[in-house]
């Protein structure tokens, strides 16, 4: 679901010597590795992953006015069926499981 919904991130902006609106993909590459869960110092449960995005250049890009990201409101997760993030059971299923997700 991180990987999937970051994915469908878009940057919008106007370059400095244009007035129309680029809408570009905000990220081209995402990996989800290490995935774990464990509990805090309290016992609770948590949840942790490493995560690597690599932004579009143009997103830091020096003249680029009014930015704007937009992520859309969508199910982003193709394994949504497969996988309960609130199980106390690990996933048997390699494709819900580290960098495949």
């Amino acid at each position: 679901m991180f990987r999937d919904t970051h994915l469908a991130a878009k940057i919008g902006y106007k370059a400095e010597d244009s007035q129309d609106v680029e809408k570009k993909q905000l990220f081209s590459t995402v990996f989800v590795t290490e995935p774990g869960v464990g509990k805090d110092s309290k016992g609770a449960q948590i949840a942790s992953f490493k995560a690597q995005l690599t932004y579009d250049p143009d997103t830091f890009k020096w003249g680029i006015t009014k930015p704007s990201v937009t992520v859309p409101q969508e199910n982003t997760t193709p394994s949504a069926d497969r996988v309960s993030i609130f199980s106390d059971q690990p996933s048997t299923d390699p494709a819900a499981v580290g960098g495949a997700q």
